[in-house]
């Protein structure tokens, strides 16, 4: 929904089985209806960011580990979303009050995480997210030496501005992530497996019974989630 109109194709199919309304304002941008309040996606991501920075523990643990406090973030986006969407994301972490310096696509926020342990080593990877509702997938390399390359996508100063994120004392020197090829379906997660499976079983029992259990509605959505 972030960065998205209200009348978006994948907004409409997809309110379908969320378990709240939504309506949208004067610019038919989508807002989400608490009770009598309304509140725009970036504001509920927001609000989502706020209490990441509340988890005390977990915290302190990172600011232990780099020895010094942790005032500014790099956050990742599934690699389908749009510029539209990117910049609403990072609306959202001004919202949280967050320092963003820079917004990265996840698959190869988690490539560069765990290139971390292969020093020297150059290898080709697969980085696949499948998750509650979308699916992501990079196919990239990790490089080493001084050659620049145009193709390279998140370069070594990516490397280094994520580590500065935290100001962490990790340095990278010459490597780098060359990204070959990104893609994703945005409907295409465990979310939509049950969906799938539920109206599966619906359909049989009517074709049996010749009674529809339920429309995938709102409520519909409640008993997927319960």
């Amino acid at each position: 929904m972030v960065g998205r109109q209200y009348f978006d194709p994948h907004v409409q199919t997809d309110r379908k089985t969320w378990p709240f309304k939504i309506e949208w304002d004067k610019n038919w941008r989508p807002l989400i209806v608490v009770k009598d309040e309304r509140f725009s996606p970036e504001e509920i991501t927001a609000e989502v960011l706020k209490h990441m920075k509340k988890l005390e523990k977990e915290l302190e643990k990172a600011e232990n580990h780099l020895k010094h406090s942790v005032t500014k973030a790099v956050i990742t986006v599934p690699t389908h979303f749009n510029n539209r969407q990117r910049e609403a994301t990072r609306h959202s972490a001004l919202l949280a009050g967050l320092e963003i310096l820079k917004i990265m696509n996840k698959p190869s926020a988690a490539a560069m995480a765990y290139s971390l342990h292969w020093k020297n080593a150059e290898k080709a990877i697969l980085v696949f997210n499948f998750g509650r509702r979308t699916f992501d997938v990079t196919i990239l390399k990790t490089k080493f030496g001084s050659a620049n390359s145009t193709n390279c996508q998140d370069s070594r100063s990516s490397f280094r501005m994520a580590a500065k994120a935290g100001k962490s004392q990790i340095h990278y020197g010459e490597s780098r992530l060359q990204i070959f090829q990104t893609g994703g379906d945005t409907h295409l997660g465990g979310e939509n497996c049950n969906n799938s499976m539920v109206m599966h079983c619906e359909e049989k029992f009517k074709q049996k019974y010749g009674i529809q259990l339920f429309k995938i509605d709102n409520r519909a959505s409640a008993v997927l989630e319960s």
